[in-house]
């Protein structure tokens, strides 16, 4: 990382306001809200604007960053984010002076030639490139490998500390969270998700009657390999708590769903230095299995993921995906499950009488409530929700709204609405 003494200054200055913000007194008075919903007791509905890198672009666009250097530009893009919330979104999210440095570290993949869905533009959408295209493929299968590079981990740590020293806590690692190696691992511990980029999507749904034994012999596979590989992060000592507010381009540990602050973790005989999964949360979905029956989710997926939900001390599950049919085999088969994603896909009357208030009810509105913006609309939709979820204990977050249609205003009046409504309940 290569800064100069001007760009320097304008990080500190940058700082410097960001740790003012950190210390004003409110923040405490959030984490009691997050610690009390997450702990099942009564407080207000939480209010989450989880906005997507697009759409920051929109409030913060590149052309406004000032350092060249592409590491530091990307921190000075994330302090910037932190004054705007603060400034102009005003939500439930909690602005601390914290700033983390990942382990660096590669993480061998499951196969040779993997292809990943996905696009790196927000506008468009990107196929399935199977891998697995035979049944005999799976035996190309390799369990991932964790590779660890202290020393340069070490070096951007005494570079960033040399730069914010007395502004920011610079900590070296970051809390385990649903996003955590995802480029290989997949979005959360999930691993349903991992077969249908190696197998593709509509070959899973035809091995699903046609070859069950394939889909249970690779769901076995991806089920040992995960475990393998959180067991390496608890022996290589990567595992830093994650019972706080840490938020990494706009997911927590709970995933999609909420602040993951709570005093029910670490559990009791925790080692303050050598941290493992039975004092973290964990989180889960099956957004594949959407157009999927309860029968089959229960039968090639839930098993699998309960493996590896027993061994977090809570768990969080769901994300796009409707579950309203699923509810009961979710809740019979992931265990220390404290967080459920209702999405907008979902219906909210089926999750609020079925969920009620021993879960926390993440609740996400439809984004498209932003595409055609009308603060009327926005506050009768809002009212619904908070009408139906009354003895719940909710939180209503607004995600996936990939622009903002160059009216920054929408975000913050849909968050000034929903705060607004959320003193009433």
């Amino acid at each position: 990382m290569v800064v100069t003494m001007e760009e320097k200054a304008h990080l500190r200055a940058l700082a410097r306001e960001v740790k003012e913000i950190a210390e004003k007194p409110l923040w405490d008075e959030k984490r009691g809200l997050w610690k009390s919903a997450n702990a099942l007791r009564k407080v207000r509905p939480l209010v989450l604007a989880s906005l997507p890198d697009a759409a920051w672009r929109e409030l913060i666009p590149e052309k406004d960053l000032v350092v060249r250097d592409s590491h530091l530009r990307t921190i000075e893009w994330d302090l910037r984010k932190r004054i705007y919330r603060w400034k102009y979104i005003k939500d439930d999210e909690i602005i601390n002076s914290t700033l983390y440095v990942p382990i660096e570290r590669a993480v061998t993949d499951w196969i040779d030639g993997r292809v990943r869905p996905y696009s790196a533009r927000a506008d468009r959408a990107e196929k399935f490139t199977p891998v697995l295209l035979d049944y005999r493929d799976l035996g190309k299968m390799k369990y991932p490998e964790v590779i660890v590079d202290r020393d340069t981990t070490r070096a951007k740590h005494e570079v960033l500390q040399s730069i914010f020293q007395g502004l920011l806590d610079v900590v070296e690692g970051e809390p385990f969270f649903a996003a955590t190696d995802g480029s290989v691992m997949g979005w959360g511990n999930s691993l349903i998700d991992l077969l249908c980029e190696l197998r593709g999507l509509e070959n899973v749904f035809y091995d699903l009657t046609l070859a069950p034994a394939f889909i249970h012999e690779a769901m076995q596979f991806l089920a040992e390999g995960t475990i393998r590989y959180l067991e390496s992060l608890e022996r290589e000592n990567l595992l830093m708590l994650n019972n706080n507010e840490f938020i990494a381009a706009s997911n927590t540990p709970l995933g999609s769903n909420g602040l993951a602050l709570t005093d029910e973790l670490p559990k009791e005989g925790a080692e303050p230095h050598r941290v493992t999964t039975a004092h973290l949360w964990g989180y889960f979905m099956a957004q594949e299995f959407s157009g999927v029956s309860p029968e089959m989710l229960e039968e090639f997926v839930l098993p699998y993921q309960s493996r590896i939900a027993k061994r977090f001390g809570l768990n969080a599950y769901g994300c796009c995906e409707g579950n309203d049919r699923k509810w009961d085999a979710i809740i019979r088969h992931i265990p220390n499950l404290r967080e459920l994603s209702v999405s907008h896909a979902a219906n909210l009357e089926v999750a609020a009488e079925r969920l009620k208030d021993d879960f926390v009810l993440s609740w996400k509105p439809h984004p498209g409530m932003i595409a055609a913006f009308s603060e009327a609309a926005v506050e009768k939709e809002l009212r619904r929700g908070f009408d139906i979820t009354k003895g719940c204990r909710l939180v209503v977050c607004l995600r996936d709204t990939q622009t903002l249609f160059g009216e920054p205003g929408r975000v913050s009046a849909w968050t000034r609405i929903a705060r607004e409504l959320a003193r009433e309940y």
